[in-house]
């Protein structure tokens, strides 16, 4: 048998042992050191910002920024269409209201269908921006263009107004509550809310309205059975006054008031829950029956106290529920002033 060092095979095999086993000690005790600089991690791209300057959209540098949690994943649909929109704003895009309004909608990196709505009436004046905009030269990131007192939209579908000119709203304001409001309806103004939540927004925005509410009161006496009874009272008169023949079911309070107070149920029971939330009473709209015939009314918390509220009178819900009404709302609470 020859020597180790008559056989260069079986040394290299040791060393490359040797040498292996000495890196391994190193590095189990810290004590292998690699002096080069480390390349930093390539920054994400902003998807936002790449689609804005692709499309050569204007968008200001920290409004591209406010939307970047869009960017967390491929943009869809109405993420588009929402960069889209913001760009029809112009100069208006860069305003406070504006960005506190993107920032809260994009905070968990998507936009609903119900947020994206939003974005198209950004400051919730119930007019859209492209009308805003294009038809009537208002400014689409406030409520009242012109500072006047009057919101933009009851001065344009109202009363038909010049929501740019603050000295109109002045001789509106001297005239109430001898002005006439205009009938409008649910698709007046461009937007997509149809609700009840909008009628009432913008009813009890309207100054006639608060004016109305100033005025209001329930005048209480006690009937032939020992019930308190009410008589609901606006500027010194019954808050209903009838009806008419062939009556439309959708008239805003404010054309209510301004042509007779006539109206079916429908109109009563939204006018009075208005003017009952106009004076601070928490209030809701109720339907169901009375004597068996379709009906609605409202419910209101007055005086530690939950009243129906019919037409003209007052009385407790459960001196009410005793008599002839028949709640048919599915979704009805009775316990709602409690939330």
């Amino acid at each position: 048998m020859g020597r180790i060092g008559e056989h260069p095979a079986i040394i290299g095999v040791i060393l490359i042992l040797v040498v292996g086993a000495a890196v391994v000690y190193a590095v189990e005790n810290d004590l292998l050191t690699i002096n080069h600089d480390k390349a930093e991690p390539e920054s994400e791209n902003n998807v936002v910002a790449e689609y804005v300057e692709k499309h050569n959209y204007d968008l200001p540098p920290d409004v591209i920024e406010i939307l970047e949690p869009l960017g967390e994943n491929q943009l869809n649909g109405l993420e588009i269409d929402t960069i889209i929109e913001l760009d029809k704003l112009g100069e208006y895009v860069n305003t406070p209201l504006v960005k506190f309004v993107i920032s809260s909608l994009v905070e968990d990196g998507n936009i609903s269908i119900s947020e994206f709505n939003l974005v198209l009436d950004i400051d919730n004046d119930y007019v859209s921006n492209d009308l805003e905009l294009r038809i009537y030269e208002t400014n689409p990131a406030k409520l009242d263009t012109d500072d006047g007192g009057v919101d933009d939209f009851n001065e344009i579908f109202t009363y038909e107004m010049n929501a740019t000119n603050p000295e109109d709203d002045a001789d509106f304001m001297e005239r109430i509550p001898n002005v006439e409001a205009k009938h409008w309806g649910i698709w007046d103004g461009g937007g997509a809310d149809t609700s009840d939540d909008r009628v009432i927004t913008i009813s009890m925005r309207d100054p006639l309205i608060q004016y109305l509410a100033e005025r209001a009161e329930i005048i209480w006496q006690i009937d032939h059975y020992g019930q308190k009874i009410g008589t609901f009272i606006v500027d010194g008169e019954e808050i209903w006054n009838g009806t008419e023949p062939n009556e439309r079911t959708s008239d805003p309070p404010s054309y209510y008031f301004t042509h007779g107070r006539k109206s079916a149920c429908a109109v009563s029971s939204m006018t009075n829950l208005v003017i009952l939330r106009s004076m601070g009473y928490s209030a809701v709209m109720v339907g169901g029956e009375f004597s068996g015939t379709g009906h609605g009314w409202s419910e209101a918390f007055i005086d530690g106290e939950i009243c129906v509220v019919d037409f003209n009178y007052v009385t407790s819900r459960e001196y009410a529920y005793e008599r002839k009404y028949n709640i048919t709302q599915h979704d009805y609470n009775p316990d709602w002033y409690k939330e």
